[in-house]
């Protein structure tokens, strides 16, 4: 058993710098495990918003020191709607290097991830893969959003739409299809509905149906999911 628990917001810094376009935020997050040996993980991010591109830490720390250390930045070009991101994580030797693109045309978007990860364990000798990730959409928040992944030697791709901060996607060895998730949203200012299927290449890994409603003021938020695992 996992318990988990956020601090959202330490401290918000906002700038007038180049008409509003800098800002930044630092926050931090505790993942608490009650498991053989006790387990207790602190996040402390850092973000960094410049408009058209911006740049974001995150470090990890256990009750024995530094566990991780991830970094991302991303840069975007608003003339053709298109965003680059790559990112580097070392656990805490190097361990995952990621390159993603996505852009698109209202109301279509489309996007892909580019994985170069080290399967060995922590500071061995190395053992690289590689995977791929391709997501095509329609729609929009609010309102109603479909979404398509498609992950060859990636796995958990639920993770890139779970708004979780301590999962991610994982790598296997060999470059073959793995999963598909398929995820359709329909939402308003007070309410959101979801469903979610994903495939393997064994038949359906798991479906689930989502209810969510969200209180004005002050913000409190209530919700349930019904979850189906395949066999």
């Amino acid at each position: 058993m996992r318990a988990k628990c956020w601090v959202l917001a330490l401290a918000v810094l906002t700038m007038p710098v180049l008409a509003q376009e800098f800002s930044g935020s630092v926050g931090a997050d505790f993942l608490f495990a009650p498991d053989t040996p006790f387990t207790l993980n602190t996040a402390l991010t850092l973000r960094m918003d410049m408009g058209k591109g911006g740049v974001e830490s995150r470090t990890i720390l256990s009750l024995s020191g530094l566990e991780a250390e991830h970094l991302w930045l991303w840069l975007k070009f608003p003339g053709v709607g298109v965003t680059l991101k790559t990112g580097l994580a070392f656990d805490p030797c190097f361990s995952r290097w990621a390159l993603g693109v996505s852009g698109g045309c209202c109301p279509f978007f489309l996007g892909g991830w580019f994985y170069l990860e080290n399967l060995a364990p922590v500071c061995q000798t190395p053992n690289y893969t590689i995977g791929l990730v391709l997501d095509f959409g329609i729609g929009g928040e609010p309102g109603l959003l479909a979404r398509s992944l498609l992950g060859f030697g990636v796995t958990n791709l639920y993770a890139l739409i779970d708004d979780d901060p301590w999962t991610d996607v994982s790598l296997v060895s060999g470059w073959y299809f793995e999963e598909a998730l398929f995820h359709i949203v329909w939402s308003s200012a007070c309410w959101r509905l979801h469903t979610t299927w994903m495939f393997t290449y064994a038949g359906l890994g798991f479906g689930e149906l989502g209810v969510r409603y969200r209180f004005p003021e002050p913000i409190v938020e209530l919700g349930a999911v019904l979850r189906l695992n395949g066999s």
